[in-house]
């Protein structure tokens, strides 16, 4: 047998033997074609550093917070969506403690950490085709920031499982000690916007006005016993962090709500992206090797695209979200100022509405269908991704889309085609 035709065989193995999962390399972001760390990213944080490197744009330095105002204005990051994580679960964790919480800052497709005095800014933004892109920013006072792209520190806990197997984001859920360390011989866990509301938030502070969803936020581990961080008042962390250190006064529940929707959304928007390159990329050996039609996808690619693409779109609808238990209601001007993003239709009606009542959102689709990343998936996967939107939007759903109702399946289809017109095909 030549070399070839071994190849081939061997690859035919790893696909259809195992299942139709490319065993070789199926998490492999370094390999063809995606080449993770070798691809020079197109991302919000990627053009600053070069426009910063050439000269074009200058930021200005804060003698209290470094960088970080400048950053947060220069890349549309509201400081109202800041939220306090005081458990020690990060590249700087020496730094973390409960007096003194890491802040995360968030826009659509860029995500800050911030924590008073520490050495370095980490700076996260989604570059189209790759996913998730991490950065530091020096907090040295000097002529301009220094912005460096991870070499790869970041990816030992943000491109695992846990991440949908690409570079990604993730909230972990912990049973913190009075220092902010982690004590894991309670456990631990990665959340997403499927994790029961009562396992989330564990060494995070978490602000409101109204909060029913009985998480392990404020909480932390004393004489082996959970203990309430704050009093009963939960819309302050006055005597608990000094506040005026930070550029905003609390750690809202409703910022915390759509961070984690939107970190777990962008995970399955690169992973629908990989694994349609890297499934395309192996027909391709494979047709040359076999001497197949170029152009040729096999059953196994079309297996690999699909799931991808359910998951996805599963995510996008807030299929497997549990409902909240009761109205929520946050501390801050987070929620006012994100339900007023839009686009919206000629009703007035967005999909960044929220509806803090019975769930996160007030339509049941994702305001991230609007991104530069789900515009970027390959085109079998786009193709994909709209027929599954399609039929699990139509009055008569796919199978597994029947618990959305019928009222927000046609309030969602008209949004979709007022907003984002072509997307859906023609079903009823």
């Amino acid at each position: 047998m030549n070399r070839s035709l071994l190849h081939a065989s061997l690859l035919l193995f790893a696909w259809n033997v195992l299942g139709g999962q490319a065993c070789v390399a199926q998490f492999d972001y370094e390999a063809e074609p995606v080449r993770y760390s070798k691809t020079a990213p197109t991302d919000a944080v990627a053009q600053l550093k070069s426009a910063i490197d050439d000269g074009v744009v200058s930021l200005e330095w804060d003698q209290r917070q470094g960088w970080l105002p400048a950053l947060l204005d220069y890349l549309s990051v509201p400081a109202d969506s800041q939220t306090l994580v005081f458990s020690k679960t990060s590249m700087q964790r020496r730094m973390i403690s409960p007096g003194r919480p890491r802040a995360l800052y968030f826009s659509d497709d860029v995500y800050v950490g911030w924590i008073p005095d520490a050495p370095l800014l980490e700076v996260s933004a989604v570059d189209p085709t790759l996913g998730a892109v991490f950065y530091t920013v020096d907090q040295t006072d000097r002529s301009r920031p220094v912005i460096n792209r991870d070499s790869g520190q970041c990816l030992a806990c943000h491109a695992t499982r846990q991440t949908e197997g690409v570079p990604g984001y993730l909230l972990r859920s912990v049973f913190p000690a009075d220092t902010g360390e982690p004590r894991l011989d309670f456990g631990s866990e990665v959340t997403t916007p499927a994790t029961p509301h009562a396992r989330r938030y564990g060494g995070w502070y978490v602000t409101s006005v109204l909060d029913p969803l009985k998480h392990r936020g404020n909480l932390m581990v004393v004489d082996d016993e959970l203990t309430p961080m704050l009093s009963q008042r939960t819309d302050s962390l006055q005597g608990v962090v000094n506040t005026r250190a930070y550029p905003a006064p609390g750690s809202d529940i409703v910022a915390l709500l759509v961070m984690e929707h939107q970190a777990h959304l962008h995970n399955l928007i690169a992973r629908a992206s990989h694994e349609t390159r890297q499934a395309l990329h192996y027909d391709a050996a494979l047709n040359a090797a076999l001497q197949r039609p170029e152009g040729h996808v096999s059953d196994s690619a079309r297996r690999r695209i699909a799931a991808a693409a359910d998951r996805l779109v599963r995510g996008l609808l807030m299929v497997d979200e549990p409902a909240l238990p009761a109205a929520v209601r946050g501390a801050g001007g987070f929620a006012e100022r994100f339900a007023q993003g839009g686009p919206c239709d000629d009703s007035g009606r967005s999909l960044r509405q929220l509806d803090l009542k019975r769930r996160l959102f007030r339509y049941p689709c994702s305001h991230l269908i609007y991104s530069d990343a789900f515009d970027a998936l390959p085109l079998a996967a786009a193709a994909e991704v709209q027929a599954r939107l399609s039929a699990a939007l139509a009055d008569d759903p796919a199978a597994g889309f029947e618990g959305i109702p019928l009222g927000d399946r046609r309030a969602v289809r008209q949004i979709l085609n007022a907003t984002k017109p072509g997307l859906l095909t023609e079903r009823r």
